[in-house]
């Protein structure tokens, strides 16, 4: 069930309701968000640009704490020893990615959140290693992008 207020714009609330309740919709058919068509970009700027509401420092605000905090999830599913400790670094992370446009990374944190076995599984290495270097074509991508006007 979508509850939001309206803040004095109800026609604006309506449409982020309507979106919300459309994104939630394809989620529930879809286990992930469709990879956008230009797969080229490590991070889906377009994607990031529309949920920070146009506003060019909060990008940058927002790439720089995944920045910051991606390592750390990284380092928890390296260390994991059980499941729940896990299932939630994939989690975050996963939903961290995914909020910034990072396709590919959501999509390996998915798959490692869902791995049977969780920190036991036999594909755990190998995922490990796709999630870090991809993670470091994120890192390297933020790090040269201009700063805001």
């Amino acid at each position: 069930m979508l509850i939001h207020a309206s803040f004095g714009a109800p026609e604006l609330s309506s449409r982020i309701g309507d979106r919300h309740l459309a994104e939630e919709e394809h989620m529930a058919k879809n286990s992930a968000p469709a990879i956008p068509a230009d797969e080229t970009a490590p991070v889906d700027l377009a994607h990031l640009h529309r949920y920070t509401l146009g506003n060019a420092a909060l990008d940058k605000e927002v790439l720089d704490l995944f920045r910051q905090t991606a390592p750390g999830y990284l380092d928890g599913l390296r260390s994991a020893d059980e499941s729940k400790a896990w299932v939630e670094a994939a989690h975050a992370l996963k939903g961290s990615a995914r909020a910034i446009g990072a396709w590919k990374v959501g999509l390996i944190a998915e798959r490692l959140e869902r791995l049977p076995g969780g920190p036991a599984g036999v594909e755990k290495p190998g995922l490990i290693e796709e999630l870090a270097a991809a993670l470091a074509v994120v890192d390297r991508f933020i790090a040269v992008l201009p700063a805001p006007d």
